[in-house]
């Protein structure tokens, strides 16, 4: 909102446009030069949510369903890494923000999401050492994404602030080679049993901006993995897994028509990929998504494709179990445990935010 008052600004004219700072003149131009006519695009947000959520994903982003998750160094990660000490340090996140670090009365899964997320992620990012390719990342909170468009006879646009953004200098390989690319000539995209492809979106009238959230010549431009913590209580797991498709899908196309110099309606010779990782707080959803076409008016052509596992879940509760003293004067002990601790939503979780990193394993 900030850029598009500068935009309208006098600051945009005369001598006032001196006085900006260089980057953000950059990427005020940057923005101004990628605005278009008004359009009246269907609007998918941060809050949106439809009514058949995930095949309306699937389909507005006109992508096939591939599977679970592909293979990405899952096989080699922990071989660097003792695998007991990591899952131990990631058990002392959970117990750390649901039985001692938080405000309130009470500790819920909802107030203790985000900051399980952040101590999950630091976990992670002090693999440093083992894995340099983690300090060719950033980390970014909420940046701004908007990309615009046409799907069948509607234009579609998805545009918010939302998430953390793990984003690299390198762009990560792709999960299909161009085999499997070609295969999805064939394949048929999920038919919706609904009214309309954008039923329950909403019509507003907008520039039909394409925008990574960064300015021209940033040093991380590309999209490695979106994570969101969603804890709104009528939100199902479809919902948000389709929430975290939209978004992937809108960075991947600003990327492509930003940075990349695609046009609406090519096939991208070298496909563009993201990975995105979704939590309500105790189950976790993973997301790969490869982007191969923006040709994106016609079902025909080459497909995009996801992968997706949703709703594993993370462990079932916390809590303290009393130890019965040895004797009756010494004071009543305490020990904190996590039960129903699922180990493989944490590998997995560790495999995508190292994905593109074990190459540089040194």
């Amino acid at each position: 909102m900030a850029v598009n008052m500068l935009l309208q600004s006098r600051l945009f004219h005369g001598h006032f446009r001196r006085n900006l700072k260089p980057h953000i003149r950059d990427y005020a131009f940057f923005r101004c030069s990628r605005l278009s006519t008004m359009v009246k695009p269907y609007i998918f947000h941060s809050k949106t949510r439809t009514l058949e959520s995930d095949s309306q994903g699937l389909y507005l982003t006109k992508s096939v369903l591939v599977g679970d998750m592909p293979t990405f160094g899952s096989e080699n990660t922990f071989e660097a890494i003792d695998r007991d000490e990591l899952m131990s340090r990631y058990r002392q996140c959970v117990l750390q923000t649901r039985l001692f670090n938080y405000e309130g009365e009470r500790s819920t899964k909802t107030t203790c999401a985000m900051p399980l997320m952040q101590n999950m992620m630091k976990v992670v990012w002090s693999l440093a050492d083992r894995f340099p390719g983690l300090l060719d990342m950033t980390l970014s909170y909420k940046p701004h994404v908007s990309a615009t468009w046409p799907r069948g006879k509607q234009d579609v646009q998805v545009s918010g602030n939302l998430g953390f953004l793990l984003s690299s200098k390198n762009i990560l390989s792709p999960f299909a080679n161009p085999d499997q690319v070609n295969a999805t000539k064939k394949q048929s995209l999920e038919n919706l049993d609904i009214i309309a492809p954008v039923f329950n979106l909403h019509q507003m009238e907008t520039k039909g901006e394409m925008d990574t959230g960064f300015y021209p010549g940033a040093p991380y431009p590309n999209l490695h993995t979106l994570v969101m913590v969603n804890t709104e209580k009528d939100w199902s797991i479809r919902d948000i897994s389709a929430q975290g498709m939209m978004f992937t899908f809108a960075r991947l196309v600003a990327e492509a028509t930003c940075n990349h110099g695609y046009k609406m309606g090519e096939d991208l010779e070298e496909p563009l990929t993201g990975q995105c990782i979704m939590t309500n707080g105790i189950r976790l959803s993973f997301l790969c998504f490869q982007l191969n076409t923006l040709d994106l008016r016609s079902d025909e052509g080459v497909k995009n494709m996801v992968w997706l596992k949703s709703g594993v879940q993370m462990y079932e509760r916390a809590r303290l179990e009393e130890i019965p003293p040895e004797r009756k004067l010494d004071p009543i002990t305490y020990e904190a445990k996590v039960e129903g601790f699922n180990t493989d939503s944490f590998e997995m979780f560790t495999n995508m935010l190292l994905n593109g990193s074990q190459d540089d394993q040194s």
